[in-house]
């Protein structure tokens, strides 16, 4: 054969293999509805980050079935397993999503019942306005948790944490330094008060919080001297010790960072930690 000759068949021969690829499938069409049901997912607001995991897989597998396949049973097979883990996703997004809301509004209402309770122990001749109190859904803490914060009242506000319902108290005790509750902190812990004696399966997490100004040897002893202070009082008006525990978080966790007296005061606040009991 000459070098004519074979030039041609060369080129009929590349000829007749790219037309061969051009007519080969390169995605598998029955994988369309599957991938429509995943970008839906993947674009919805509420969702989209619920269930990172599940997304991932949910993803990957769908990737692989899109891929051709010349057995159909194999392309079967992998668009059945796409399927399930697009529902396994949607499910387990909604779950978190519907876990999350779940307690949003649970944290609101124990708020709410604290507030209604400290209102029944005050008098009309007290002077706090504890029905400008409003609980409103403020947003996200982060992209996981959603939580739910009040107006801050004379000192005390409620926020959802992954922990539980956080009360914080500030301006709760006589003076800096000291662990003596002043008569205008035990007016505020009245509804606490009152809200677990009517709820015995509440657990009460009491932590003292102080600045940074001293050492921190007088700071640690300070801070737990402090959430005694507050366990003690809850005794006395009759809530169980076995529902309550204390911690020292000295400065630890900072309320403000910023240096000013006033900014820096925030910081020598008791928190309480309320959650139900799990066993």
């Amino acid at each position: 054969m000459n070098n004519i000759s074979k030039i041609i068949v060369t080129t009929l021969t590349a000829a007749i293999f790219l037309n061969a690829c051009t007519h080969t499938p390169l995605k598998f069409e029955g994988a369309a509805e599957v991938r429509t049901r995943l970008t839906k997912l993947q674009n919805n607001p509420t969702l989209a980050h619920q269930s990172p995991m599940a997304m991932q897989d949910a993803s990957v597998t769908v990737l692989a079935a899109e891929q051709f396949r010349k057995d159909p049973t194999d392309s079967d097979h992998f668009l059945y397993l796409a399927e399930r883990r697009v529902d396994i996703a949607e499910a387990d997004s909604l779950r978190h999503y519907l876990q999350q809301e779940y307690q949003r509004l649970h944290a609101e209402l124990v708020a709410k019942q604290i507030l209604i309770a400290a209102n029944k122990q005050l008098t009309k001749a007290d002077s706090f306005d504890w029905k400008t109190a409003s609980t409103r859904v403020s947003g996200k803490k982060s992209d996981q948790m959603p939580f739910i914060e009040t107006e801050p009242l004379h000192g005390i506000n409620f926020q959802q944490e992954d922990r539980g319902l956080v009360l914080t108290f500030n301006n709760i005790f006589l003076e800096g330094g000291q662990t003596v509750i002043s008569d205008n902190a035990i007016t505020r812990l009245s509804g606490l008060v009152a809200f677990l004696i009517t709820h015995s399966d509440y657990l009460a997490l009491i932590e003292g919080h102080t600045d940074n100004l001293d050492t921190d040897e007088v700071n640690s002893a300070l801070s737990l001297k402090r959430a005694e202070a507050v366990k003690n009082y809850l005794q006395s008006q009759g809530v169980s010790e076995n529902r309550i525990t204390v911690e020292g978080k000295v400065g630890l966790v900072p309320f403000e960072h910023s240096g000013g007296k006033e900014q820096r005061q925030k910081n020598n606040r008791i928190e309480v930690i309320i959650n139900e009991r799990t066993h």
